[in-house]
């Protein structure tokens, strides 16, 4: 998508998707599907971090920036669905100590309390 500007990556995309997911590609029903889990969001969120760095280059310099804007762009279970994969991604690569755990711990708990898991089981509070 980077080779393209971003009317004609647009109207690719609108030939070749459903129109109503472009206009509307956040309803919990998408979330059936593993490529629009696995393809679409994280194709959606890397879009929507290139046009916000386009106009404002300093955001690559910010270290959480892929978190605050799933937070900030996403909704329902697909922002939940994002966060966790971010968090676990960063978590995973970055982290190898307890020390390493603790300095992530305050930034983190930000994201973690946005992850509500209305699954199937209850939540104890």
């Amino acid at each position: 998508m980077k080779l393209l500007e971003e009317e004609r990556a647009r109207a690719f995309a609108v030939e070749i998707t459903d129109k109503t997911i472009l206009d509307h590609p956040f309803k919990d029903e998408y979330m059936i599907s593993d490529y629009y889990k696995d393809w679409f969001l994280t194709q959606y969120l890397t879009f929507s971090i290139d046009k916000a760095t386009q106009d404002d280059p300093s955001l690559k310099e910010k270290k959480y920036y892929r978190l605050e804007k799933i937070s900030e762009a996403f909704q329902g279970k697909m922002k939940e669905y994002m966060l966790f994969r971010q968090l676990d991604a960063v978590l995973s690569v970055n982290v190898r100590t307890v020390e390493q755990l603790d300095e992530y711990k305050p930034v983190f708990e930000h994201y973690i309390a946005e992850l509500t898991n209305n699954g199937s089981r209850s939540r104890k509070r």
